[in-house]
């Protein structure tokens, strides 16, 4: 809604800057070269900011391990006739889906919803192999992968993916320690 205007008053301003800027003979030059150096200062640590900062420190909100947990499941889903995806886990079916490059016509086909909720939202419950579930509730003897955010009891591990480690800081006294912060992502656990 107020983009467009938005928009329109930024470019007029920026057009009645610059014509003011131009009109300053004296000093157009260094105030061209002083907004031209504040540009290039604020690209670079927008860039710096959103391809090196934000996905190690905001890992769980880019969903920066999504793809290598999908590889991870190409690899391993011809072993297993059922893929159960803890609730818990917070993975997105979406990612999944998009990924691993799934059949839009298989994924019609063959997805499970939850009736929908209040705002209209029907969550997935399963698609093809996977099935999102709460581990208590599984009720099968075959042998199956669980993809959870923990290690569980009487699971064994497949594998384990880590979030990007990151650097953490605190103080003893008046020494500073910095040292590394390494938190799982998802976990593979198979149940024979």
């Amino acid at each position: 809604f107020a983009v467009a205007p938005l928009t329109i008053i930024s470019a007029v301003g920026l057009y009645e800057m610059f014509s003011r800027v131009l009109k300053l003979k004296k000093y157009s030059t260094i105030v061209l070269i002083s907004l031209l150096l504040f540009g290039i200062y604020s690209f670079a640590y927008y860039a710096a900011s959103y391809f090196y900062k934000f996905p190690v420190q905001y890992a769980k909100e880019y969903r920066s391990e999504d793809k290598r947990l999908v590889l991870a499941l190409k690899k391993l889903e011809s072993n297993y006739n059922e893929i159960y995806i803890d609730n818990s886990a917070d993975v997105l079916y979406s990612s999944i889906a998009f990924q691993s490059r799934f059949s839009p016509l298989e994924f019609q086909r063959t997805t499970i919803r939850m009736k929908d909720d209040s705002e209209g939202f029907s969550r997935v419950v399963s698609f093809g192999k996977y099935t999102y579930i709460d581990p208590e509730n599984i009720n099968t003897n075959q042998k199956f992968l669980l993809v959870s955010n923990e290690e569980k009891p009487g699971f064994r591990v497949v594998e384990k993916i880590l979030y990007p480690s990151r650097p953490a800081v605190i103080a003893k006294g008046q020494e500073v320690i910095n040292f590394p912060v390494e938190e799982t992502a998802y976990v593979l656990l198979e149940k024979n």
